[in-house]
């Protein structure tokens, strides 16, 4: 069987971004250009997810960080990942030791270190998918089960997580304990997942807080969607907020929040062309590089002059 080593790699979700094609193309805003062009085109890096082999110090940087959590369960889905994700490094390190090396094997060993993420993140989607559908449905019923909540939530941060902007900001920041010395480009690789399962692990402890609603946009200004897809709307860019809300739009016409503070009473929203903009702004300020639409005029406004 030969296996396939997966270059270009999505880091916003192909299938989510169907909604706001037309005849399989989508506009996209990048560099203050807007241009029409497929979803293979969009959201992508050539090897994103290849995993970066963890030395000593980055090591010892997660176990700090995860001896500071107090569950017991999250401790260990957490330590779950981080052996998950290393085990590939030292199957290759007991082969090179053992001198059975051979190319055939070490080539397997490369494909598992370049596709292993990627193939988690497919996982993901393809539980996110029924979600999703029954998002444009507009039936949210799935958010009240226990199932509904944690599948969806753990598909939902790792989609806030999973993206370019958010390894950006990591690459950027700087760890307060001085005392640590580690390459946060390798930290990331596990960090990420470590951080979107600790959101939606901490999302279902306090469950009956939270609330899905739904937004329906009836205007002729379309909802648009970009290269960081879920956003927290207390956020402001490079800086770290304790409150959450998430934004998340699905469709041109549909998008969801989810937040504590939302009337329990009201499962959808209708949106005014101002409540509209408003949504649309938010995810322009928390984009990276590209924000797409599904019509040319729904980015012309972001255009700087």
């Amino acid at each position: 069987m030969k296996l396939d080593k997966k270059r270009k790699q999505h880091y916003v979700w192909k299938y989510y971004l169907k909604q706001w094609t037309q005849n399989k193309k989508v506009f996209l805003l990048y560099n203050n250009e807007i241009l029409n062009t497929n979803l293979d085109n969009v959201a992508n890096s050539r090897d994103f997810y290849r995993l970066k082999e963890l030395n000593s110090n980055d090591l010892i940087f997660l176990q700090y960080a995860i001896n500071k959590i107090n569950d017991p369960l999250l401790k260990k889905l957490d330590i779950d990942w981080i052996n998950t994700f290393s085990e590939v490094f030292k199957i290759r390190e007991k082969i090179i030791k053992s001198g059975n090396s051979n190319k055939e094997l070490d080539n397997i060993i490369d494909i598992t270190i370049n596709n292993m993420e990627e193939e988690l993140h497919s996982k993901i989607e393809n539980i996110g998918s029924k979600y999703l559908k029954m998002i444009l449905e507009q039936d949210l019923s799935f958010f009240e089960t226990d199932e509904g909540f944690i599948e969806f939530t753990l598909y939902l941060c790792m989609q806030y997580f999973r993206t370019e902007n958010m390894k950006n900001q990591a690459l950027q920041s700087e760890i307060a304990d001085s005392s640590f010395i580690i390459n946060m480009d390798n930290v990331w690789s596990i960090f990420k997942i470590l951080f979107a399962t600790n959101m939606a692990y901490t999302l279902y402890a306090s469950k009956e807080d939270w609330k899905m609603q739904l937004l329906e946009n009836g205007t002729e200004i379309p909802f648009i969607t970009g290269d960081q897809p879920v956003i927290n709307e207390y956020s402001i860019p490079n800086t770290i907020s304790k409150e959450l809300s998430l934004y998340y739009p699905v469709s041109p016409i549909l998008a969801i929040r989810i937040s504590k503070e939302l009337d329990r009473s009201k499962s959808s929203q209708i949106c005014t062309k101002k409540d509209v903009i408003i949504q649309n702004k938010k995810i322009k300020n928390n984009s990276y590089q590209q924000i797409y639409g599904n019509t040319k005029s729904s980015l012309e406004t972001f255009i700087t002059k």
